[in-house]
């Protein structure tokens, strides 16, 4: 039985697997009202035993866009979207994240806090807050490395470059990749396994994050990297500071270091400048009839 709902997520019961879908257009952007419908739908599930496991996907083929950058003013109200990730991992009902068009930012973080990620063919991931000046948020420094390994992660993180699914699944972000008309399918077959116990639950804060004997190079390698770059910003600092303590403190400390920090980039001329600079790109974008998609 579908049922929609007024905080921009639609929930359907497909034999006891809970189909949540993110509906806030054009890029299903994880504003307020977003993660606090997708947050009491999602502990509401937890509670109640008929759900057996829980399938997360966007509307119109599109998983997330991330975080509504009109918020980072301040007006950004809990549950943050590390709270939301949180709740996914750790509860006690599987969850698969069923990605098709692109995850980036914070919808990145959600798909990485489920316990399966599918993805379709076409699916693109990635991390573009430093395009901003800042680092990324809710849990992001922290989880991508236990999923990619450090070396990855620095490349990743500090070029806000998106990658293709094929990509994804070589570094170990996700799962499977699947005919994009099939997500739906494949995610709610896997959810159904997950749930009877026929595949592991792996929770990514679980995981440890290990420095490598590469990692010494990869650290020089990436900051060799920011100086032949046309412009080194505050965030960049704090992004090798934060990866680098994913290998040494538990997932909530690195999370709460992490905030820190995002909260001093936020405050920081650098990223003033850049957003400003894209709010005027995208407006002059809309006034020639085009839309800025997510790279």
């Amino acid at each position: 039985m579908e049922r929609p709902e007024t905080g921009a997520i639609r929930t359907e019961d497909r034999h006891g697997i809970l189909l949540l879908a993110i509906e806030n257009p054009p890029v299903n952007a994880l504003s307020n009202h977003v993660r606090k419908a997708l947050f009491d739908r999602i502990a509401e599930a937890q509670a109640n035993d008929d759900v057996l496991a829980i399938v997360i996907y966007g509307h119109l083929d599109r998983f997330s866009g991330g975080a509504d950058i009109r918020e980072f003013n301040g007006t950004r109200r809990r549950p943050f979207t590390s709270e939301v990730a949180a709740l996914i991992e750790d509860g006690s009902k599987p969850v698969v994240a069923a990605v098709a068009g692109f995850a980036l930012g914070g919808g990145l973080e959600l798909a990485m806090g489920a316990h399966m990620r599918i993805a379709a063919g076409s699916a693109r991931f990635g991390l573009p807050e430093v395009r901003l000046g800042l680092l990324p948020g809710g849990g992001r420094t922290q989880r991508l490395p236990r999923l990619v390994g450090l070396e990855h992660a620095f490349d990743l993180i500090l070029s806000g470059r998106a990658i293709g699914a094929e990509e994804a699944r070589t570094l170990g972000l996700i799962d499977e990749i699947v005919a994009d008309d099939q997500l739906l399918d494949e995610a709610l077959t896997r959810a159904k396994e997950l749930a009877r116990g026929k595949l592991p639950l792996r929770r990514t804060g679980a995981i440890r994050a290990r420095a490598t004997e590469n990692t010494a190079n990869a650290l020089k390698l990436a900051r060799l990297r920011l100086v032949d770059g046309s412009r080194v910003l505050p965030a960049h600092e704090h992004i090798l500071e934060l990866v680098l303590a994913s290998t040494k403190l538990p997932l909530r400390e690195g999370i709460e270091a992490e905030h820190e920090a995002f909260q001093r980039c936020v405050q920081t001329p650098e990223h003033k400048e850049l957003a400003a600079l894209f709010f005027a790109t995208r407006a002059a974008a809309r006034a020639k009839g085009r839309n800025i998609a997510p790279d």
